[in-house]
């Protein structure tokens, strides 16, 4: 093969002109958001991480009472009390960082305040896969269940 064929018959250099520099990022994989972030948490908690993990573990106990108030609020369609239980969630979830559960009871408390429930089913069901994320999180942290 001459030197003036590429790899494949064609002519070398035929590829065009090389990319400027710095125009192409290499490839990074970003890890998927934590449950919660701890380290920016910890602040509320006076850098206490013992009660840090009480709290994580009232959060726990507390969780199957105010997604059953949530879903039941759904089911009735009472917007108000769906409303503040997305609300209190959010604000929970909020102490602990935990950005994803956030933003989805951000979510769920805005389309109660609208009475737009019939959008909110979709949205719950991925609130309760978060939870189970955040729940699976809290006891690698060493949170116990609660009794």
């Amino acid at each position: 093969m001459p030197l003036d064929e590429g790899l494949f018959g064609e002519e070398a250099g035929g590829l065009g002109p090389e990319p400027a520099a710095g125009s192409v990022r290499p490839f990074k994989a970003e890890a998927p958001e934590l449950p919660l972030d701890e380290k920016a948490a910890l602040p509320r908690f006076d850098n206490d991480r013992v009660f840090f993990l009480e709290m994580c573990q009232e959060f726990l106990k507390n969780l199957p009472a105010r997604m059953e108030e949530l879903k039941s609020s759904l089911e009735k369609k009472d917007a108000a009390t769906f409303s503040r239980a997305a609300h209190n969630l959010k604000g929970v979830s909020a102490n602990f960082n935990a950005t994803a559960v956030n933003r989805i009871a951000a979510e769920l408390e805005r389309l109660g305040r609208l009475d737009e429930l019939d959008q909110a089913g979709p949205l719950v069901q991925q609130l309760e896969t978060e939870l189970i994320r955040l729940r699976e999180y809290m006891l690698g942290l060493g949170v116990k269940l609660p009794a």
